[in-house]
């Protein structure tokens, strides 16, 4: 029974790691996302200025 409840507990730890990588991935993704877009708007805008 001891051994069950150890590995209950390792997948519930693995589980709550790959569920925080899993997040820390998708916000890291998104940053990029929205820091390309502000770049495009600003390089879009400059162009216009310059038109």
């Amino acid at each position: 029974m001891e051994m069950a409840i150890r590995l209950m507990w390792i997948h519930r730890m693995v589980a709550t790691e790959v569920t925080e990588f899993v997040r820390n991935q998708i916000l890291s993704q998104s940053a990029t996302a929205i820091f390309s877009q502000a770049n495009s708007l600003t390089q879009m805008l400059a162009g216009l200025l310059e038109g």
